[in-house]
């Protein structure tokens, strides 16, 4: 879906490849240098100015939105409603790498950003596309039948952050198949415990 201008039109081709500029860019200084980095910085690394800035973006919250939901599109598009669990996570670490690295880079400045809405939603949509994955283990027997889509979402976090930068797709696979082994056996519902709702013959 095509982004909106402030006033609700369409943005003409023009104005979008300055927005995909300036997003780009943010997604590069906000991985190296985390939230810190000058605006000034970020609009240079795009070839903009300050005023097509503020076209676009009201604060560097606005932005950091606009990047991370872009990071996230092709995570929408690589998981698929018919996904169990691990291969929902197996997804999101081979597809998601940028946006994990991103995330992790980021992450301890976000106590300093004021809490709005739109941060919150990005988590929810993470969350929401697991929730298919989720049901089906459920279903499967996977893992608990009370297993929450936070503590999902938290296991998606831990394989993803298991993996090393730069490993060839062979070495990502085989790390990605170790970390879901070890996550999965943890989320196994217990017998004897209250997960266990079967009966002696």
């Amino acid at each position: 879906m095509e982004p909106d201008s402030p006033r609700g039109r369409p943005l003409r081709s023009d104005a979008q490849a300055n927005r995909e500029a300036l997003i780009q860019a943010a997604a590069i200084c906000f991985e190296r240098e985390g939230l810190s980095v000058a605006l000034e910085k970020i609009i240079s690394k795009a070839g903009l100015g300050r005023g097509t800035f503020y076209r676009h973006f009201n604060d560097r919250t606005d932005l950091l939105v606009a990047v991370l939901n872009n990071e996230m599109d092709p995570l929408a598009d690589a998981i698929t409603p018919d996904m169990s669990l691990p291969q929902a996570i197996e997804a999101i670490c081979l597809v998601g790498s940028r946006l994990s690295a991103l995330v992790r880079r980021v992450s301890s400045d976000f106590a300093g950003l004021e809490p709005r809405p739109e941060l919150f939603a990005i988590g929810k949509r993470f969350e929401s596309m697991l929730e298919p994955g989720l049901e089906r283990s459920r279903a499967a027997g996977e893992v608990s039948p009370s297993m929450t889509i936070d503590t999902a979402a938290l296991a998606a976090q831990m394989v993803n952050h298991t993996l090393l930068p730069n490993l060839s797709e062979e070495a990502m696979r085989a790390g990605i198949s170790r970390g879901l082994a070890i996550v999965m056996n943890g989320l196994k519902p217990r017998t004897g415990s209250k997960d266990d709702h079967s009966r002696p013959a």
